[in-house]
């Protein structure tokens, strides 16, 4: 990958945001979720208040998969709030970071690079992924896992080296949670 792929990426991720972004300002971002998004929001809450993986603040809880809900805690605490808008910000970024390495995936199966540009522009603006990006669901980071180990396997079946053959694994593994 040269400087251009860099650069693609880089305007790739920038293009998911500012549709997402756009899409926001029309429809802005809920006060409160619904459904699997209600039981998301509060596992990343308590996690980022150093409560433990739990709806409650007291019972653990098994329910979920664990991957989604750490990463959106982790992302709270490091910003240091569990508002709404800052999880939306992690939605925006994660659906705008899979445009980027869609991108990647794309170019490593095959060498157009217009094909790579058509594949990763229809994550970046594509309506149904875009439209939700205000919900705290699991699917944008599991998208992201998925296309990094795309992405892995590629790179290891091209050079199977152990080094190669572990972030393949990791990733599958990750991908589990």
């Amino acid at each position: 990958w040269g400087r251009s792929t860099s650069l693609w990426c880089l305007i790739l991720f920038i293009l998911g945001v500012i549709v997402r972004l756009g899409y926001l300002s029309l429809v802005g971002i809920p006060d409160s979720q619904e459904s699997d998004a209600v039981e998301y929001v509060a596992l990343a809450r308590h996690l980022a208040q150093g409560q433990g993986f739990t709806f409650d603040g007291v019972t653990p809880s098994t329910y979920r998969p664990p991957l989604f809900s750490l990463l959106l805690g982790a992302w709270c605490r490091f910003l240091g709030s569990t508002r709404m808008v800052t999880m939306v910000a992690f939605e925006v970024l994660i659906q705008a970071f899979s445009a980027s390495l869609t991108y990647l995936l794309v170019l490593l199966a095959q060498p157009r690079n217009r094909f790579a540009l058509l594949g990763s522009v229809i994550v970046a603006a594509n309506p149904f992924i875009v439209s939700s990006v205000d919900l705290i669901l699991q699917e944008p980071t599991q998208m992201l896992v998925v296309t990094a180990m795309g992405i892995a396997v590629i790179l290891w079946c091209r050079q199977p080296t152990p080094g190669s053959a572990s972030l393949a694994g990791i990733l599958f593994g990750v991908g589990g949670l």
